[in-house]
């Protein structure tokens, strides 16, 4: 995904056309029908945001998925075009929106590092503290997203979804708190089925705070 949004932190390449008509792939899946994300799918950026949540989701839990049910929406060139309307306490809301932006990225981009480890545990399950160890570089990320949003000042039009958002960043920091419990008590399953919804709830709580700051939403399917 190619966006000035720089949503997940890292410049992707378009991806490769089907033909004329410029159709994307479609991911495959291998191993018996357990879907399987694609480098392009893991670091795709705000499009596939939900991809990576159901991905983790499944995998923890040991679940399967056929290859039709779940691919990414690739967002290509989403530019925004912010007011410049000025709120006395949180400045406009173009600069709010770039601000939001620089705040987000590293979060996701530890999102997506850690979905990459936990595509490899397909074969390979990991001890429960090696899941934890994973999770906790995503756990700091988030924690971080969630002090620094509540730290700065933003237009009184969107301060209150920001507070939404930033509470329910840490309502999923603590669900990755508890993986290496789930790993331990055999709950991977109740883990996986907490986190997916928390996480879902998160991308809404995003969207409502793009929608304000006149910002491209993170895909939901």
């Amino acid at each position: 995904m190619s966006m000035d949004d720089p949503g997940w932190g890292e410049a992707v390449p378009d991806e490769p056309s089907a033909g004329a008509g410029g159709g994307t792939k479609t991911p495959k899946s291998s191993g018996g029908g357990l879907f399987q994300p694609t480098r392009i799918q893991l670091i795709a950026g705000a499009a596939v945001v939900i991809v990576i949540i159901v991905v983790v989701a499944l995998l923890v839990s040991g679940g399967k998925k056929p290859t039709s049910s779940t691919t990414g929406t690739t967002t290509t060139s989403a530019k925004h075009s912010a007011t410049t309307t000025t709120a006395a306490a949180g400045g406009s809301i173009a600069s709010a929106g770039a601000a939001y932006l620089a705040l987000e990225t590293p979060a996701y981009d530890s999102l997506t590092s850690f979905g990459s480890i936990v595509s490899g545990w397909v074969n390979n399950p990991p001890t429960p503290s090696a899941a934890q160890t994973a999770a906790n570089p995503t756990i700091i990320a988030f924690k971080t997203l969630s002090n620094k949003l509540l730290a700065r000042a933003w237009p009184s039009a969107v301060q209150p979804q920001i507070n939404t958002l930033s509470s329910q960043v840490e309502v999923v920091a603590n669900d990755l708190g508890g993986l290496s419990l789930a790993y331990a008590d055999n709950t991977r399953s109740a883990w996986a089925t907490t986190f997916e919804t928390d996480a879902n709830t998160l991308v809404t709580d995003a969207n409502a705070v793009r929608s304000t700051l006149n910002l491209p939403a993170l895909a939901t399917s």
